[in-house]
This record gives structure tokens, sequence and C-alpha cells, in this order.
């Protein structure tokens, strides 16, 4: 309670009258009570007391007015539990924290990738994965041998000549397909190779005249025999009229065919216990059921790592290049890649299983996909064959102490140690060794390398562009009639280069990832500011009602 004033005066009366009345425009009630004979003490709007003057004069009928806080209880002392105010404290607190995570957080986004991730609770996503929508193309250009017999004889270096491309349709689908606790899943992998006549230059009934493997890789190991066994070797080439260079017919270039050279080393191989082997063609390994089992992340418990291979027949290292980083399984299978490193433009790898290696591939440029995506192309490292300078990619793909010729890569650790190569194609990039050793072949940078267009936001592989040489070496045998008379120590024979296109996406694809890409992004620009607006509007109603309700001032005393 303040302090009370007497006023005996007229113009004291004035001055309380007129603070009364604005203490009565302030809180909204009369100023004074009627007067009270016995004396009591009366509440003027509940913060406003009068009680008589002690005066001797008894005819004074004056009031002390009693000003206690000015402040004014509030009106309803309840109204934070109304459900009114109930209700926007709990919009606040949701359109706030589901606000916070739209606009600070990468959580939606990630949700929206969860729906690529390699799963089989969602049909279509499962359905994509195991049958992917794409019938790629393959093109072949097969080299066809002019000089042969000069060849042979040690007088030329080889002069080829490409020809087609030969068409040919995949279709891919992964089979025996397993998950697993661990966020993996297993397969394998089925191909369907069929020819495209129509759009194929060439018949595959045309003959060409191309390096002869399974004499050749004979021919590699001969030349470690000791000196019978490679005059015994000479004779039986001989008896069979085997030669390096042999003519056939594309189809059996491609697919495979059986020689009597082929018969005789097949039989040799069953009564020794081994299995047959398979005749060798271009295509022969890709076509039907692969034998190798995958195992790869499916990004369920990281994005960061989906589509990364971590196992090959339940091998976690390659085991080919002497436990070093090289024997590391890491890369993608060329499908998808972490989308965050996509976006980052950070170097990609691609695992692959003929190479016994990983590709590296360097971001190049951002730019629109056919369909209107933004992509990030990705391009071959030019240097992976490079062996002529210092490079980390390539330091520890070695064997018995030595790197093969710049611009080629030995991958006899994957096929069963015959020497086979691979390269760009037409010696693109290879040092001069290579290109001096063989004429013929014309390097085009544009038409001769690789790439991969990214979708930018998902990690999708939307176009595929690859381009690898398939080569033998055919090394020279002092006492092999065959190949003692070669001009070089070894020749690195060009078999065929293959054009893989990933081909246009199928049209309900295009659509799946159009509302991946699009759709959602509007949904979440819509969910951002709808749930900021909420908070907002949330916000002042609960400030409006407070301070309808619950008004504060600083006590004074008058």
């Amino acid at each position: 309670m303040g302090s009370v004033r007497q006023r005996n005066h007229d113009e004291d009366n004035n001055w309380v009258d007129n603070l009364l009345g604005r203490a009565k425009g302030f809180i909204g009630f009369s100023s004074c009570p009627s007067d009270e004979s016995d004396g009591t003490v009366k509440d003027v709007a509940n913060s406003i007391e009068c009680q008589p003057i002690k005066s001797d004069d008894v005819s004074d009928k004056r009031c002390a007015v009693t000003y206690t806080d000015l402040v004014a209880p509030p009106a309803a002392t309840t109204w934070l539990v109304t459900p009114g105010a109930l209700v926007a404290i709990i919009v606040a607190l949701l359109s706030i924290s589901l606000s916070g995570i739209m606009w600070l957080t990468s959580a939606y986004d990630n949700a929206i990738l969860k729906l690529v991730s390699i799963r089989d609770d969602i049909d279509m996503v499962f359905d994509l994965w195991r049958l992917p929508p794409t019938r790629p193309t393959l093109s072949v250009y097969p080299f066809h041998y002019k000089n042969y017999e000069a060849v042979i004889a040690g007088s030329e270096l080889p002069n080829v000549e490409e020809k087609g491309p030969f068409i040919f349709r995949e279709k891919t689908e992964r089979i025996n397909i397993n998950f697993y606790g661990n966020s993996t899943v297993s397969f394998q992998e089925m191909k369907n190779i069929t020819h495209d006549d129509i759009h194929s230059r060439g018949s595959l009934k045309e003959n060409i005249t191309t390096p002869n493997v399974p004499l050749i890789v004979f021919l590699k190991k001969a030349s470690g025999f000791y000196f019978l066994e490679q005059k015994f070797s000479n004779a039986w080439f001989n008896t069979l009229k085997a030669e390096p260079f042999h003519t056939v017919t594309i189809n059996d270039l491609m697919w495979g065919y059986e020689d009597d050279f082929f018969k005789t080393l097949s039989s040799i191989f069953v009564s020794l216990g081994y299995p047959k082997p398979k005749p060798f063609g271009f295509l022969a390994k890709r076509k039907g059921v692969h034998h190798d089992i995958f195992t790869e992340r499916t990004g369920a418990d990281d994005l960061n790592s989906i589509g990364s291979i971590t196992r090959v027949n339940g091998a976690e290292t390659i085991g080919a290049w002497g436990n070093t980083t090289c024997d590391l399984l890491q890369g993608s299978d060329g499908t998808i890649f972490p989308a965050k490193s996509v976006r980052n433009g950070e170097t990609l790898y691609v695992f692959s299983k003929e190479m016994c290696r990983r590709i590296p591939i360097f971001f190049n440029s951002t730019q629109e996909s056919k369909d209107g995506f933004p992509v990030q192309r990705y391009d071959v490292d030019p240097n992976m064959f490079n062996f002529s300078v210092k490079n980390k990619e390539n330091e520890c793909y070695v064997l018995d102490g030595e790197y093969p010729p710049s611009g080629s890569f030995l991958t006899s650790p994957c096929q069963g140690d015959a020497p086979i190569y691979f390269t760009f194609p037409h010696f693109l990039h290879a040092g001069e060794e290579l290109k001096n050793s063989i004429s013929g072949l014309r390097p085009d940078p544009e038409k001769h390398r690789s790439y991969i267009k990214i979708h930018k936001e998902l990690g999708i592989s939307m176009k595929v562009r690859t381009r690898f040489q398939l080569n033998v070496m055919l090394k020279k045998s002092n006492y092999i009639a065959q190949s003692s008379r070669l001009k070089a120590e070894k020749l690195i024979l060009p078999i065929a280069w293959m054009d893989y296109d990933s081909g246009d996406l199928p049209e309900d694809f295009v659509n799946t990832v159009y509302h991946l890409t699009f759709t959602v992004k509007w949904v979440e620009v819509l969910l951002r500011w709808t749930l900021s607006l909420c908070a907002i509007a949330s916000v002042i109603y609960l400030a409006m009602g407070i301070r309808r309700n619950y008004r504060f001032r600083i006590p004074r005393i008058i």
C-alpha cells in the first residue's frame, strides 16, 4: 500500500480528480465510490482504495485515495489452458520444430533418397533395380589384319583395318537376390544379348582375320618351356596347322568356336582333370548367367555408401595385386552413386571385374540431360592406363616386377593368366611403344572417350558411354616357328573395341525420376513456407492473447 496524501484545498481535490480520471481511462473502471457513513474502506477498480480522511471537522466528507500498484489483474487467469490457447501452443511447437528441420537439415532430402536406395519393401523401386529399364546398345568394332603373313614372317608390323560397327542389344536382370541385416545385398547378373541386324554395318557371316586367342595364350606359356618342350609344341602346331592369326566369321569372333587346336587342347585339359575350357568369344562372357556373385551396400544405413561393392564371390579383396591398395574392393557397379558425392563433384569409382581394378571417373561439368534433368558429367580418367608418369592410382598395378606398356593394362590375374590387355580404342592416350607397334589405328578423343552422366540430386546414372578395347599380347618364342620370327619381342594385338551406350530412358522411368526431381522439390518448398507461416501465425496469436489477458506494468506509488 502506498502512503496516503491528504489534500485540504480545492485545487488539491481537482488534482486528485484529474488523476483518478486518468486511472479510470487506463483501467476502465469508475474512479471513486459513493460516500459511506461507517468509514469502511472501499475498493475502486481493485487497485484504488478510498477511506475517510481523519479530520477534526466532522462535516469534511472527503476521501483519501490510496493508489496501490495500478496494475489491472488478468481478466481470465486461466486463458493459457483454454482449448484455443493449447491448440496454438501445440501448433507453434510443432511448426517451429518441423520448420527448423525443413530449413536447417537435410532430413527431407535424405527421406527422398531413401526411395532410390536398394530396397525390397517398395515394389516399384525394387523392380527398377532388379530389372533395369534401359536397353543398352553394344557397338562392336573388330580389327581385320591385312598383312598377317608378313607379321608372322617378321618382315612387317601389323596393319589393321577397323570393321563394323556390329550392333547388339543387351538386357540385364539381377537374379538370386539376397538382402542382409548389415544393409547389403548380394546378386548375380543375367544378360540377354541379341543382334541388331538392321543397324549393323555388315553381316555376321562376314569373314575377318583376327588373332587366334587360344593359341596365343598357349604360346605365352610355351615361351617359358624348355628346348625340347618348345620343339614338341612346334610339331604339334604344325600338325594341326595352327597359326597365331586365323580367318573366322564375325559371328564366331563374337561367340567363339572350336577349331582342331582348341578341341585337342580341351581334351588334354579334361584328361588331366580340369574342367573343359570355353572357346574365346568377344561377347561370350557377357551373355547368360554370370557366375560372379556381387555384394554391395543398399544405402539403408548410410546413403553415402549406396551402391558400393563390398564382396565378389565372398572375398573382400580382389586378391590380384599383392594385398596393396589396388586390391581394395572400392567403387560402384556403375548404376548408382552416393548423391552427396555427386553433388560435390568428388572423384568416383566404378569397379570392373574384367579388369581386376576400379576405374576412376572425374567431374567434368554440370549439364542438363536429354530429358531435362540436372546431371553431373563424369569422364573416365584419361591417365588410368598411363604408366609413363608417376600416378598414385597405378603405382601398385605391378606384375612380375614390371608395369605394362603405357596406355595398356594387363588383366591376367582376372583372365586365368592369359595375356589379355585393356586399352582405350585405337590406343588413345597410349605411349609411343604401342603407337609405333601397329599401323592403321586412328585415335579420336571425341569418338573414343568414355563418360557417365549422373543425376545431380539422386545419384542415378542417366547416361553411360564407355569405350574400351580388348587386346592380346603375342610373345616371341625362339623355338616355335609360329612366333620365332616376329619383328618385336612382343606385340599387343587389338582384337576389337566396344562402344557401350546405356540408351534412352523409358517413359515410365522418366516420369518417376521427374517426380523425384521436381515434384518433391515443390512439395519441399510448400512445406517449408506453410510450416513457417503456421509458426508465425501461432506465435502472433499467443502473443496477442497474452497481451489481452495478462497485462504487466511496472508498479509505482503516487
